[in-house]
């Protein structure tokens, strides 16, 4: 098939399909409605197509606003577990930077905990750069490093560094080439870059939610090879590469790969194909999904309907679940995200409130149903410090 987004390793325009995603036309939903999964019928990348272009990702990250909440795992934030995976990437790169003096970058920061990692170990010449006001804001008032509010593709003349942190970025990437020929351009001669993504080979070992690594805006579906062949495409040495495994929070486990890779105008060898593997592994992941997917709807229409419900978790999976109309015919109460841009929203004609709405005594017999795969267990301890003696489940 004819891809409307090439390939974003090789920039090829065919594909074999898949799978195919649909999301709900919810009310005021930038992202796409419709995601292709195919391969690259040219090196066989797996990535996501659609029927939008850069533009329509940069809207959506520019008014995201939940990588700047302290509890959101995965996003430069604070706890145990993102500290834990910040100080694995420091092990990591601390050795490749030799003077402390050296300008290091990261780019998606967040909160900037990785950056204060680095702080720790010597490092006082950091930026960190970030699309989101709220993270920006975070950081100008308990750092002092320089912070840069912009997306990557708008970099270029804004900073010259010696080493560029890229963690959980390249994934959500509309073009990684261009990203690439960006970061190039703001590195002095022979600066360095790490890059880490989620491990696409490994999807399937950590099924917590169907498709859930397909979630709207994992839109790039690396493995280390392919981490690799793009950057030495785009005029980057890989020096260092590897898989490994990061904590979110609890028992929440992510499949990452990482890379480091040194810029350089010297000619780089063709890399090594992809592990067989790759697509197969990914197509088990789509399988198990969708066999995920049809026990819960059978989950969810066997409930008591008449029951009191309140839904807790409003993210990509808990949207999609709320909008594909499974639960229309249940009594709900209300909707609890912790997202204060998604509070007092109304969607699919029910209020979003703040958890404290189940502090209320109408509300402390309603059943909570949990809709996060990752957080399941950080909400059912906030319910207990609450008090909450009503019925806790999760879909």
């Amino acid at each position: 098939m004819h891809v409307l987004r090439r390939c974003p390793v090789c920039e090829c325009s065919q594909a074999a399909l898949l799978h195919t995603i649909h999301y709900p036309a919810e009310e005021n939903r930038i992202l796409p409605t419709e995601y292709r999964i195919v391969s690259c019928s040219s090196c066989g990348m797996v990535f996501d197509d659609f029927d939008a272009d850069a533009s329509t990702f940069a809207r959506y990250y520019h008014s995201a606003e939940k990588y700047a909440l302290k509890n959101i795992a995965g996003s430069g934030g604070e706890s145990e577990e993102d500290k834990k995976r910040f100080q694995k990437i420091a092990d990591r790169i601390v050795p490749f930077i030799k003077d402390k003096n050296s300008h290091i970058a990261d780019i998606g920061s967040g909160r900037g905990e990785l950056l204060h990692e680095l702080n720790q170990r010597g490092y006082r010449n950091l930026s960190a750069v970030d699309s989101s006001k709220k993270c920006i804001a975070a950081m100008k008032n308990n750092t002092n490093w320089k912070t840069v509010h912009c997306a990557l593709e708008e970099l270029e003349g804004k900073l010259l560094c010696d080493f560029i942190i890229c963690s959980q970025l390249f994934e959500h990437l509309f073009s990684p080439a261009a990203a690439l020929q960006i970061l190039s351009k703001i590195l002095t001669p022979s600066g360095m870059l790490f890059i880490e993504v989620p491990n696409a080979r490994c999807y399937e070992k950590y099924l917590y939610k169907p498709y859930h690594y397909f979630d709207g805006e994992h839109i790039n579906h690396f493995s280390v090879e392919y981490l690799k062949r793009i950057l030495h495409a785009n005029g980057f040495k890989v020096l260092l590469f590897g898989e490994t495994e990061n904590k979110l929070l609890f028992d929440i486990v992510y499949p990452d790969c990482y890379a480091l890779a040194r810029k350089t105008t010297e000619p780089v060898p063709v890399m090594d194909a992809p592990s067989t593997d790759y697509t197969e592994k990914i197509m088990l992941y789509l399988e198990k999904s969708a066999k995920l997917s049809s026990l819960q709807q059978t989950l969810i229409q066997s409930q008591n309907p008449a029951r009191r419900y309140f839904l807790w978790g409003l993210g990509a999976y808990g949207l999609k679940l709320l909008n594909s109309g499974l639960f229309d015919s249940w009594n709900i109460a209300g909707l609890i995200d912790i997202d204060q841009s998604k509070q007092g929203k109304i969607i699919r004609g029910h209020t979003v409130y703040t958890p404290s709405i189940l502090k209320k005594p109408e509300n402390r017999t309603a059943c909570v149903c949990i809709l996060s795969a990752i957080y399941e267990e950080q909400i059912r301890r906030q319910l207990q410090e609450m008090g909450f003696s009503g019925d806790v489940n999760r879909i």
